[in-house]
């Protein structure tokens, strides 16, 4: 099992002031501090956020609301008729299409999975009551399963 900080409220505090891994201060490590998901599930909910975020990227799309709007401000994108544009432009659909297959299987475990999962992974935000908790679990497990995530480290430590 993880090396899981005993008390949640002062490892998120501690991330929040850069004192210790920023994992800690989110919701989804949250959840795995206080034991709301195993790291199994944790482990998919990270690689959910980072497959959403290529996907985005892929499309040119950023939330406005973060800093990441200013991320590559600096240069310009390859020329699409060049080579590097479409090396670019493959990369991106295979990252499209890896999206599309686990958002498929996120769907399979049921709409308000899909809802919790997204809005907890992709937008950093708290769940509703013990319903979405559920539906978020379940949403993550089939995750992980779709990915099969095993032997994942967690914290310096492997996961089951």
């Amino acid at each position: 099992q993880a090396a899981i900080e005993p008390d949640p409220g002062r490892a998120m505090d501690a991330a929040l002031a850069g004192l210790r891994d920023p994992q800690w201060g989110t919701e989804l490590g949250r959840l795995l501090l206080t034991r709301a998901i195993d790291e199994t599930q944790y482990a998919a909910g990270r690689r959910w956020g980072e497959e959403a975020a290529l996907y985005r990227s892929s499309l040119d799309v950023r939330p406005c609301r973060t800093a990441s709007l200013e991320v590559g401000m600096g240069g310009h994108q390859p020329d699409p008729d060049s080579e590097d544009g479409q090396q670019q432009a493959r990369r991106e659909a295979r990252q499209r299409e890896r999206f599309f297959e686990a958002h498929a299987a996120l769907i399979a475990a049921g709409m308000l999975a899909e809802s919790a999962v997204r809005r907890l992974c992709e937008d950093n935000l708290s769940l509703i009551g013990m319903v979405e908790r559920i539906a978020v679990r379940r949403g993550l497990s089939i995750l992980a399963a779709f990915w099969n995530l095993t032997n994942q480290r967690v914290n310096g430590t492997n996961v089951r």
